[in-house]
């Protein structure tokens, strides 16, 4: 059995990963890497891959991927873009070592980051979303709100075309059902395969945001930014939803 999840950054595919891995004996699992990288006659396997322009991994690479590599089982795996940009956001921290090529200029950018976010943690409408994100870029810091408003935008459109052009081969689930364990379609998709694994526990924010960052915030501050970002940026949530609500068979 060999079995694809593909999905943005911060969506929760890692999650479900080692938990469909976990309901197929003797399961090998890849995560990231370029497609194909890691392919192999397995009795059973897992790959997990993410969109991420800023890496080379694009809809279109995928796409001339899936057309000469075969999988058994392929599954999308969506989530609200408003929860995805928070976590998207806190992950930005994940790696800063000093060796690093600019690290001084990096430290700074991540202070002056880390000071947006308690700001907001103590007072929620003293600091707008948008601007956190500002101050969270890879390339330069901090970027105008229209370099953060058409990243986003760019994402997510890039992301509607690529699911409207899967086909029925496909099964499109949610983080909020994977969350939530409502799982019976993944299980029977289709003949009760890939399954759902009890066996590994569901951490999910384990691999989503760093521990360092995650223990400066409050355990409800995404929820009060998930209201942020409805506010600071309803247009592109606008945007972003109708986009997924027209997806077929997706949310």
């Amino acid at each position: 059995m060999k079995i694809l999840i593909l999905g943005t950054g911060k969506s929760g595919t890692t999650a479900l990963l080692y938990k469909v891995a976990g309901g197929l004996p003797n399961c090998k699992v890849f995560s990231g890497g370029q497609p194909g990288k890691y392919s192999g006659d397995y009795e059973n396997a897992v790959y997990k891959h993410t969109y991420e322009e800023r890496k080379g991994k694009s809809f279109d690479l995928f796409e001339k991927h899936l057309q000469k590599e075969h999988y058994d089982r392929k599954i999308w795996l969506a989530r609200d873009p408003r929860d995805a940009a928070v976590s998207r956001m806190l992950y930005r921290w994940h790696k800063l070592y000093w060796w690093h090529r600019g690290y001084l200029e990096k430290k700074k950018q991540f202070l002056a980051h880390l000071d947006l976010v308690l700001k907001k943690e103590q007072d929620p409408r003293s600091v707008p979303f948008h601007l956190i994100c500002r101050y969270s870029a890879y390339n330069g810091w901090p970027i105008s709100t229209e370099q953060v408003v058409e990243e986003e935008r760019f994402r997510y459109e890039r992301m509607s075309d690529f699911v409207r052009s899967l086909g029925e081969e496909w099964f499109l689930f949610r983080y909020e059902d994977m969350v939530s364990r409502k799982v019976d379609g993944l299980n029977e998709y289709p003949r009760a395969r890939p399954r759902w694994s009890e066996k590994k526990p569901l951490e999910i924010g384990a691999t989503g945001s760093p521990k360092r960052m995650w223990n400066c915030l409050s355990p409800l501050i995404c929820l009060t930014w998930r209201r942020s970002v409805m506010i600071a940026m309803i247009g592109l949530s606008a945007k972003i939803l109708s986009l997924n609500r027209s997806t077929p068979r997706h949310i």
